[in-house]
């Protein structure tokens, strides 16, 4: 697993200035998606095959990490606009994202 590729695309899913900033278009030269979050977070990290093997961080984060690729899987192809980045929906994978990363980021330092 590349736990700096699961961090970052954590905190991408985080952060909505980001997130209007690049999946909108408004940066210089940085784009991505939500689509691309999800597969760098799941697919390129090795973090989905790891989950589909057992135990990876603890059975909570675990749970919430499989429940985060579920909502985000459901949005694919669904935010395309500023409107869709504000909405609740994102906002609640903003927060399922912070948590998720907060709860890494304590158990590595155990």
């Amino acid at each position: 697993m590349n736990l700096t590729k699961i961090m970052d695309a954590l905190k991408e899913l985080s952060n909505i200035d980001y997130q209007r900033r690049v999946w909108m278009g408004l940066g210089n030269r940085e784009v991505s998606s939500i689509e691309e979050a999800g597969c760098r977070l799941f697919v390129d990290s090795g973090l989905g095959h790891a989950l589909s093997m057992g135990t990876v961080y603890s059975e909570q984060i675990d749970e919430a990490l499989k429940r985060l690729r579920d909502d985000v899987e459901a949005l694919y192809m669904k935010v395309n606009t500023l409107a869709d980045v504000e909405a609740a929906t994102m906002q609640h994978v903003r927060s399922e994202s912070h948590s998720i990363l907060s709860a890494i980021k304590t158990e590595t330092l155990r």
